[in-house]
């Protein structure tokens, strides 16, 4: 794509992707399956992505792909200053299948399934939370 486009007026947003710090707690199966059984305590450190997305006229150009591949690199710098173990979100049934294709598995503890349940009843818009396991030393994703 060249460097104007005259669809977008400027300073217009393209994509976006906003962050937080937070955590996320696995049942003691997930901690199994990933290899984490003797981690102490049943939560993590991650990375939740609050909101992603691109302008729908720009939809499947690969933006989303981008802006996560940013996310991680920015866990990783930050797991050199604090624990960042996963990437986590809110995928709502309609991108559900985009963030799998990304490596995402579904979050199974009672915790996030409680807290969906409670911002379901607020919103009225059906989620699954969604983790992608950083490894135990995030650096080497981006060796």
């Amino acid at each position: 794509m060249s460097p104007y486009n005259p669809q977008l007026a400027p300073g217009a947003v393209l994509a976006y992707v906003t962050l937080a710090l937070s955590h996320i707690r696995l049942t003691m199966g997930e901690k199994r399956a990933g290899a984490m059984q003797d981690a102490w305590g049943a939560d993590f450190g991650a990375l939740r992505i609050g909101m992603i997305g691109a302008d729908h006229r720009f939809a499947g150009r690969g933006f989303g792909h981008a802006l996560l591949q940013t996310a991680i690199r920015k866990a990783v710098l930050m797991s050199e200053q604090v624990t960042v173990r996963f990437i986590i979100a809110d995928a709502v049934d309609t991108q559900r299948a985009w963030y799998e294709r990304q490596g995402f598995v579904e979050n199974r503890s009672l915790a996030e399934q409680e807290r969906l349940a409670r911002t379901r009843e607020r919103t009225r818009v059906a989620a699954t939370s969604m983790r992608l396991d950083l490894g135990a030393d995030p650096r080497l994703l981006t060796r």
